[in-house]
């Protein structure tokens, strides 16, 4: 949208020759010789979803008369911080009829309809409130990739009405880079840009393999993206990886290391939501792109790639190394690559499963058990490691997930083939769900649930299989029974491009929702 100049449009609406602020409830106004009919007293607008058409009359005594038009929004609430009181205005539209695709934050706001006589330059003009409403704030939001090879965000409510393309629909094109990962974090606390106060909103973490955005569900504003979540005016140069709220502090992990922002909404503990410098461990560290997240302990258990080792990052956001014992089962100086780690809770008992792969023999893989160790004493984690036998799917799968809260299990994609692993017993199956194409690529594994009781009506636990043909996706998400799929899927989301990771998003979710929703 064009800004146009504070001081022209000040004297444009106290200079014109008939001006008027219709606060009656009737259908037209006559100013002088321009009548202008069929604008409403106020208007209510879904930001980002459908059109504001307005589509007035105007008329004058004169038939010959010919007009200019001009549409323009403002927030009366607005202040700039290098002004007394400067209003920001937006230029919307330049012909008689409005047709704006709002991409306006949640707020209320004032349009203003000018027509001016070429004539004479007689000119009128007409207010209307504008409320502006969003509805980001509950469905599945699905990360995919374009046909380009750049990062789309679609969000399919839970009315199954679609809302397509939003990171082009809010920040004018989508982000560079092949899509990685999708986060959630309840309840972000950042620094408003237009108050400059703190505030709070359930936000997205949509990240690419060159750039990381920020999104409030709220309206789809951008609330940071790499280049300005840092302290410092010049961010570092990596590669985003996985970021998580805990208790006290949001943890970000880069090719870089793992950062730290201070913050706890639901305890009024507010922060800023930028980050420092990678914290400090004796050794340095390096990221790695794959971490879990512990609700028991409210804890991070990550790897550090330069050394070859697991650390857990705390509440607090402090970073720690676990120590050795006699068990043979070491978790530091691991000179294999991580290639997965997902978690498993059962009974309040969480283990991670780690997937390494050997770079001196790529054929041969390894499966780490790990228990989430206490938060005060970081003994080692590692409980069991299997090396996975050669001819096993396990040990040349192209994508794994873990059945997070039903069975110990791990789903996983071998040749396009979907295959269940009982952790307890090593064993191995092949899985037919019913309904479910053979003739789609599998892009997307993951076992999602919602649980909490105040939006039980939302709740679901299901396996959610994303797919790819000719362009488009379809998630396919099953019940299950035992951790397997039982039944035709219960739901399929369709549209354009290839789904990548996926998140559900619900107004009820708070930061005590973590032990009813998979971080």
């Amino acid at each position: 949208m064009k800004k146009i100049d504070l001081m022209i449009y000040i004297c444009l609406l106290l200079g014109v020759s008939a001006c008027y602020e219709d606060k009656g409830n009737y259908d037209y106004t006559d100013i002088g010789d321009i009548v202008i009919a069929g604008i409403e007293d106020s208007y209510t607008a879904v930001a980002l979803t459908k059109k504001l058409e307005i589509e007035p009359t105007v008329t004058s005594k004169n038939p010959a008369d010919e007009f200019e038009y001009l549409w323009t929004v403002y927030n009366p609430n607005y202040y700039d911080s290098y002004l007394t009181e400067a209003i920001k205005v937006d230029t919307i539209g330049r012909e008689k009829n409005l047709s704006y695709e709002v991409n306006l934050q949640q707020g209320n706001y004032m349009l203003v309809f000018t027509v001016k006589n070429k004539w004479n330059d007689y000119t009128v003009y007409r207010k209307i409130p504008l409320t502006v409403s969003t509805q980001f704030n509950e469905g599945f939001y699905l990360l995919k990739e374009t046909e380009s090879g750049d990062t789309e965000l679609d969000l399919c409510m839970n009315d199954d009405t679609h809302n397509d393309d939003l990171l082009s629909k809010s920040l004018g094109a989508p982000m560079e880079g092949a899509p990685t990962r999708l986060g959630i974090y309840f309840n972000y606390s950042f620094v408003d840009k237009v108050s400059g106060d703190y505030a709070a909103a359930a936000t997205l973490g949509v990240m690419t393999e060159k750039d990381i955005s920020l999104m409030s569900t709220g309206d789809m504003s951008l609330i940071y993206n790499h280049n300005t979540m840092f302290y410092y005016s010049t961010p570092p140069v990596e590669v985003p990886y996985y970021m998580c709220q805990v208790s006290f502090c949001v943890v970000y992990i880069s090719s870089e290391g793992v950062y730290a922002s201070m913050q706890y909404v639901d305890n009024n503990s507010w922060g800023t939501g930028k980050f420092g410098f990678v914290r400090d461990i004796s050794g340095g560290h390096k990221g790695c792109r794959y971490a879990v997240f512990s609700p028991k302990k409210s804890a991070v258990i990550c790897f550090d790639s330069q050394n070859g080792r697991f650390l857990a990052v705390d509440y607090n956001g402090f970073l720690h190394a676990f120590k050795e014992d006699a068990s043979g089962k070491s978790p530091n100086n691991i000179s294999y690559n991580l290639i997965f780690m997902g978690l498993n809770r059962i009974n309040s008992v969480d283990k991670v499963y780690a997937i390494f792969v050997d770079d001196q023999h790529e054929n041969q893989r390894y499966l780490y058990q790990l228990e989430m160790p206490s938060s005060t004493q970081y003994t080692n984690p590692v409980k069991e490691i299997v090396t996975l036998p050669v001819t096993s799917k396990l040990n040349s799968a192209d994508l794994y997930a873990t059945n997070r809260t039903d069975t110990r299990a791990i789903y996983m994609v071998n040749d396009n083939q979907l295959y269940f692993y009982d952790v307890d017993n090593q064993e191995e199956s092949p899985m037919y769900p019913e309904g479910f194409p053979t003739d789609e690529t599998i892009t997307y594994l993951e076992h999602k649930y919602w649980s909490q009781t105040n939006d039980a009506e939302n709740n679901f636990n299901y396996l959610m299989i994303g797919t790819y043909k000719n362009g488009n996706y379809k998630v396919y998400m099953y019940e299950m029974l035992g951790g397997k799929p039982i039944g035709k899927p219960k739901r399929i989301i369709e549209g354009k491009g290839k789904v990548i990771d996926l998140q559900y998003v619900s107004p009820k979710m708070r930061g005590s929702s973590r032990s009813y929703y998979p971080l």
